[in-house]
């Protein structure tokens, strides 16, 4: 996997990753606010997730963010393989 997909791409615990598409994104910041615990702003205000599972709790966040993207950049899908170490606190 490129170095750029493991900027746009987290795994979440249920085998769903978050993944954001850099074309659709309009920098808009709302991701973050809304799942700071994965997500931060680079320079420019765009965001950059950062590749590690999520708990339970942080997977609804993130279905929370994805759903209240302005630009539906923000995605969950479903992945085969793991991207990421293990759950927080394992």
């Amino acid at each position: 996997m490129s170095a750029r997909r493991d900027l746009v791409r987290a795994v979440v615990g249920d085998g769903t990753a978050v993944r954001v598409d850099p074309i659709a994104c309009a920098a808009h910041g709302l991701c973050a606010e809304l799942l700071p615990e994965a997500v931060t702003l680079d320079e420019w205000g765009y965001p950059v997730v950062d590749g590690r599972r999520l708990t339970a709790e942080e997977v609804r966040h993130a279905r929370r963010a994805a759903a209240a993207c302005p630009t539906l950049a923000l995605r969950l899908e479903r992945v085969a393989g793991t991207l990421a170490g293990p759950p927080p606190g394992h």
